[in-house]
């Protein structure tokens, strides 16, 4: 649903936040993104992501240990940006690097009631919001989860 929600995602250069394993990375790239730009917090999961996209011989995905909610700022514009784990809102880093025409796919919502919403940027950054049905996903997590570890 996540992917269908983004399509036509011919040549577009995708921003995933929370890489997790990589399967949203290649099922984004199998749904004909360019090139997907995978950022995930935790270490050992983007060392995961890494070993099983390159197994899968999945190309065109970067994936990087960092904080998702910065974004990839040196990569952008995207067409379009997917967030894999939920936020009581967008983080504004994220708007900054969708380009004209993009869309922002996040669920929304605390822990115990989300709401998959897709987001589309049209003419002069004026954003419109649509709800595609509520979800349920992990929490988008921040550096402070992991302290020193995790930097």
């Amino acid at each position: 649903m996540m992917v269908a929600a983004l399509l036509p995602l011919s040549g577009a250069r995708v921003l995933e936040v929370g890489a997790g394993s990589g399967y949203m990375a290649a099922v984004l790239r199998a749904a004909g993104a360019l090139e997907v730009v995978a950022l995930e917090l935790i270490p050992a999961l983007a060392a995961t992501a890494r070993h099983n996209l390159s197994r899968a011989g999945v190309g065109t995905v970067e994936v990087r240990c960092q904080d998702g909610r910065r974004g990839a700022p040196d990569r952008a514009p995207f067409q379009a940006v997917v967030i894999s784990a939920a936020a009581e809102a967008v983080p504004e880093a994220l708007f900054e690097q969708v380009a004209e025409g993009g869309s922002v796919l996040a669920p929304l919502g605390g822990p115990e009631e989300q709401e998959l919403v897709r987001l589309r940027r049209g003419g002069g950054g004026k954003w419109q919001g649509e709800k595609l049905g509520p979800c349920r996903f992990v929490p988008l997590l921040d550096w402070s989860i992991l302290g020193d570890r995790g930097r």
